[in-house]
């Protein structure tokens, strides 16, 4: 893989890492109740996962075609980097993920901004776990 390549995949990493210290930053001292109310700090938020998983799908559609695969769609990009690019255990949480930011942009059916809450702080540490071990991927590139 040629360098031009290996520094958009850090810089897709990077964005993961900085967008989950945000996200970090912004929610730890955030109430359900809180992160309902206060709308300018919800919506960061949720921009912020949105990017997250944004980087996530990018690298994973980049690996597709860079290993000579057909790029599918999010979910089938995801798949076909598991056990690979990251560990297998993650998928799904990176789909609930993706799920979750479709739910988050589309607001499909109304969206739940507690059910919001909850999710994103429990899907956060897999999301910063595909980022580091993308950088171990890299390292080996």
């Amino acid at each position: 893989m040629n360098q031009k390549r290996v520094e958009r995949y850090r810089g897709k990493v990077e964005r993961i890492e900085v967008r989950a210290s945000d996200i970090e930053e912004w929610i730890s001292d955030l109430s359900e109740l809180d992160f309902e109310q206060d709308k300018k700090t919800r919506l960061a938020i949720y921009k912020a996962f949105q990017e997250l998983v944004e980087s996530i799908a990018d690298i994973c559609a980049m690996y597709a075609a860079d290993t000579g695969r057909v790029v599918g769609d999010d979910h089938e990009n995801i798949e076909k980097a598991a056990g690979r690019l990251y560990e297998s255990e993650l998928s799904n949480d990176l789909k609930n993920s993706n799920g979750l930011r479709n739910r988050i942009i589309h607001e499909y059916n109304g969206l739940n901004h507690k059910i919001a809450y909850d999710s994103i702080n429990e899907l956060l540490p897999s999301l910063k776990k595909f980022g580091e071990e993308v950088k171990r991927w890299i390292k080996n590139k």
